[in-house]
């Protein structure tokens, strides 16, 4: 099976709710966090296929990672809430400021996958360090696209 069929089933598998019109938002956010970090991990090593000794290297750094990757997913959810609070009622200046915390939380995501795949190509290689930081792209550009696509655009 390859790397982005894996990927495709574990994100449809664990993102099936709605963003807008949840009744108990936090604990929804929180248990799909916490499904979406046990199934990166299991894809992760799926495809990744680690040697005892990677693994060993690899796991307490993605633990930090994702520690830190968590922090811009709360930037992302605040921005999401803010959205969803004002949806209706949306002028000119608050899109404005969406947009530019939308491109900052972007922005944030791509230092931070470059600054790990540093840290992962000094115990894994450069080709290794590769495959992980591909893998992980894809894995948050499934998330992604299934958050956007349950975002409703702006009315007109």
């Amino acid at each position: 099976m390859n790397v982005l069929r894996i990927l495709v089933l574990f994100v449809v598998s664990l993102i099936g709710v709605q963003t807008f019109a949840q009744e108990s938002l936090e604990s929804t956010i929180e248990l799909i966090r916490s499904d979406l970090k046990t199934g990166k991990k299991a894809v992760i090593e799926k495809v990744m296929n680690f040697t005892e000794k990677e693994a060993t290297e690899f796991w307490p750094f993605y633990r930090e990672y994702n520690l830190e990757l968590s922090k811009i997913g709360d930037k992302r959810i605040a921005i999401l809430k803010d959205y969803a609070a004002s949806y209706e009622k949306i002028d000119d200046k608050k899109a404005e400021d969406l947009v530019k915390k939308s491109f900052g939380v972007m922005d944030d995501r791509v230092d931070l996958m470059e600054k790990y795949y540093k840290k992962a190509a000094k115990f894994l290689g450069l080709k290794r360090a590769a495959q992980w930081i591909q893998a992980e792209n894809q894995l948050l550009t499934l998330i992604d696209a299934k958050l956007v696509s349950e975002t409703p655009l702006l009315p007109k």
